[in-house]
């Protein structure tokens, strides 16, 4: 073999036992019979104590792979005659070979120097098995070429060989490259609700302010509102004591000018009693002195003071009382504030207009 093919193949088995230590391949099942027209396999037999008998001889599964396991530990201990020997006997028990188990027997095969099956099981693999399981089997009949010093014959297997480890390699890196991309989706994806999820959380948290928020304003507003209550409440107990003595006021006037009215004598009235005379009507009658003011900015001080005792109801008697004149002269001073006021009708008086107004 030419020596720069040696070392590219050197190269590649190292290669190789790197990768299957990183991918750690396992070999795959497939059906590979017994090989058929061969009737019996060589008769090895056994050395003395190295049958193995099972506590249970009714699991003929467990028997077959202790034989199996037995032919394997043998090659690794050199005792090839007793591993062929233990190899043969699993075989025939499985119905359904491995090429793991395959390539076992035919390793014990060519041990033992049967070339011509171990080849034969080899090629078997070689149109069958998985990549890694040519490359093995592909391996074994360049050992077993190369040990009948045929040159042709072991430069094809080591091609062969090879080529199964450049698959394995493309392979490989394809599987790697899968897992990476795998890996960056994965990445990816747990970014993503990463992501998501921190929005969410964002969110409650949003919803949470919002909702305390919302809290502290309903109670700040029941607060201000309970205030409001607390002030409007003490602004009405401040106005019904006013109210209260305003009314102990106005009914202290009232007795005086019912009195007066009653002695038929004139009414003497004070700005305070004109004051509060005119709080009464206002509070009565809607605001009348003020309406009577801005309705009629013409009239004085004191025809408004007279409109506001028409108004009060007081007879033309009693309002004779109160400006020291007669009734004729009264009756012509209310004609004349009818005039004042722009009244025109006949049928309406001063009196009955400002009973209505």
């Amino acid at each position: 073999m030419h020596p720069n093919g040696m070392l590219r193949l050197a190269q590649w088995l190292l290669l190789l036992s790197v990768i299957l230590s990183q991918a750690g391949c396992q070999p795959s099942t497939i059906g590979i019979p017994p090989p058929g027209g061969d009737t019996a396999l060589a008769e090895v037999p056994l050395p003395i104590g190295e049958r193995l008998e099972p506590d249970d001889a009714d699991q003929p599964e467990q028997l077959t792979e202790a034989y199996w396991a037995a032919a394997r530990r043998c090659l690794g201990q050199g005792r090839h005659s007793t591993a062929l020997a233990y190899a043969k006997l699993a075989w025939e028990a499985t119905p359904r070979c491995s090429e793991e188990q395959t390539l076992l027997l035919a390793e014990a095969f060519m041990r033992n120097d049967s070339l011509e099956r171990a080849e034969r099981l080899a090629l078997s693999l070689t149109m069958r098995g998985t990549e890694v399981t040519r490359y093995q089997a592909y391996r074994l009949l360049m050992w077993m070429a190369s040990t009948q010093a045929d040159q042709r014959y072991t430069r094809l297997y080591s091609d062969s060989a090879i080529h199964c480890l450049e698959t394995i390699y493309r392979q490989t890196m394809q599987e790697r490259e899968r897992m990476l991309m795998e890996t960056e989706r994965l990445r990816h994806r747990t970014s993503m609700y990463i992501w998501v999820g921190f929005s969410l959380l964002l969110v409650l948290l949003t919803c949470l302010v919002a909702a305390l928020t919302i809290h502290r304003t309903r109670i700040t507003a029941a607060r201000r509102q309970l205030r409001y209550e607390q002030e409007r409440q003490a602004s009405q107990q401040s106005q019904i004591t006013l109210l209260r003595k305003q009314l102990l006021s106005r009914i202290d006037l009232m007795k005086r000018l019912d009195e007066e009215r009653r002695a038929d004598r004139r009414i003497t009235l004070s700005a305070d009693d004109w004051a509060d005379l005119e709080l009464v009507l206002d509070e009565a009658y809607d605001g009348f002195s003020t309406r009577l003011r801005n309705s009629y900015p013409q009239l004085t001080e004191k025809e408004v003071r007279f409109c506001m005792l028409v108004r009060l109801g007081l007879t033309n008697h009693e309002l004779t009382n109160v400006y020291s004149i007669s009734e004729a002269s009264m009756k012509q001073r209310l004609f004349d504030y009818k005039a004042r006021l722009g009244l025109t009708d006949p049928a309406v008086s001063l009196r009955r207009f400002l009973t209505t107004f």
